[in-house]
């Protein structure tokens, strides 16, 4: 995903190719096996319950992400689903 031009042109700027910014990722990363969870009704397409999921297992304390179905949910088990213009709104970044 980090190779598509719009990500690339984001990543060039801070001078970051897509192997730079995944092994910084990659250095503060943590792996988080992802145990299963029963899809919620509302959940529209199932490939999104994996984010769920990993999301639960992490206890994170919000999902960021620009996937219009999971952003219909709103939030899931009192997790926060927002988009990135609200993540940099909440950190005072916009």
């Amino acid at each position: 995903m980090l190779r598509r031009s719009k990500f690339t042109a984001r990543l060039a700027l801070r001078e970051l190719t897509p192997e730079t910014a995944l092994a910084k990722v990659q250095a503060i990363a943590r792996l988080v096996p992802a145990s299963p969870i029963p899809a919620p009704p509302a959940l529209r397409e199932a490939d999104d319950l994996a984010v769920l999921a990993c999301a639960i297992s992490a206890s994170v304390d919000v999902i960021i992400t620009g996937d219009k179905d999971l952003l219909t949910l709103k939030s899931f088990q009192g997790i926060p689903i927002i988009d990135a213009a609200a993540a940099l709104k909440r950190l005072g970044l916009s």
